[in-house]
């Protein structure tokens, strides 16, 4: 994907033009970078917050019966907080491209 400029540089899109510029074939497909860029700060910004900064540095340590320490329920939340922002990706990939 590129970036192509248009309106005198105010409006921009992404554009798959490979196979168009290596094999002189079809451009395969083009979308507006605006509402790309929208979803993708959005996403940044809630990632990099203070307080998700905080959580996923911290992997809680949980003493067992013989008093060593296992980091399984800090794995285990950390899995889950990974799936559910792919899932949140993923619904926003398809609201985009759904026209």
């Amino acid at each position: 994907m590129v970036t192509v400029y248009n309106d005198d540089g105010r409006e921009a899109r992404y554009s798959c033009s490979y196979e168009a510029t290596t094999y002189g074939g079809p451009r395969c497909q083009s979308i507006s970078a605006r509402p790309v860029d929208t979803c993708v700060t959005a996403l940044m910004l809630e990632a990099l917050s203070p307080s998700a900064i905080d959580v996923s540095l911290q992997l809680p340590r949980i003493s067992n019966s013989n008093g060593s320490n296992c980091t399984k329920a800090g794995s285990s939340d950390w899995n889950a907080r990974t799936m559910k922002r792919r899932s949140r990706a993923d619904a926003t990939k398809l609201s985009i491209l759904t026209p």
